[in-house]
């Protein structure tokens, strides 16, 4: 990911200097937020919003959007950046705790407060398309925190989302086996996304020392 993000910079700062820096607009598309790029043909998936149904857990990344291919997960609109990333709508939020104050990603770290705790774990079903090959900015799945405060003390509610993912044969780029999605050159993991047999008692293990940043959303 770190080498796309770097090479697309590159890129950008390369067309910067023409004058010729493509212009991305933002658009939903059913429960996708979607960026496009008429004029580069161009476009990427810039998060999917969870409605709360069973149903809406296989997310089936969509190939194109008014014909133009989706070929990266995260990028630009203007200087706003997105993360493609699962959230959750606010009927979500109300069903699942009404009375939170704030949710938010948990970016490493937060292992102390997850001693003991008992979280909910939510799969989802992931399949990629044919079109992907690059990854911009993704966090696929995680650990998602809901912050609750009576005025006195703060306590959080934890929600871990797990993926199952499944690529489309005809990707040039990734390929899937066992639930987790890979590169085809040097056959590497791609890292940036919480799988099915996440270990919440490694993940204490491994962040027990650090501090953790609460992206909310």
């Amino acid at each position: 990911m770190k080498r796309v993000g770097a090479f697309l910079l590159l890129l950008l700062s390369v067309l910067s200097f023409f004058g010729c820096v493509p212009k991305y607009e933002s658009a939903h598309l059913d429960d996708y937020t979607i960026g496009y790029c008429e004029d580069v043909n161009r476009a990427f998936v810039g998060r999917y919003v969870w409605d709360g149904r069973d149903e809406t857990k296989k997310i089936d990344f969509p190939d194109t959007y008014k014909k133009i291919p989706i070929t990266c997960m995260g990028g630009e609109v203007g200087t706003y950046p997105y993360t493609m990333r699962i959230e959750f709508s606010d009927e979500t939020k109300k069903a699942l705790s009404p009375e939170t104050v704030k949710w938010g990603f948990i970016d490493r770290g937060w292992a102390k407060e997850l001693v003991g705790a008992e979280p909910e774990y939510i799969l989802f079903d992931v399949h990629i398309g044919k079109n992907l090959s690059e990854i911009y900015s993704m966090q696929l799945g995680g650990i998602i925190a809901a912050e609750h405060t009576d005025g006195k003390e703060t306590r959080y509610d934890f929600y871990i989302l797990l993926c199952n993912v499944t690529c489309d044969e005809e990707n040039e780029t990734f390929y899937s086996k066992n639930g987790k999605l890979y590169y085809r050159d040097g056959d590497a993991l791609v890292e940036d996304i919480c799988y099915s047999d996440f270990d919440i008692n490694e993940y204490i293990r491994e962040n027990g020392e650090t501090v953790g940043a609460f992206i909310v959303f």
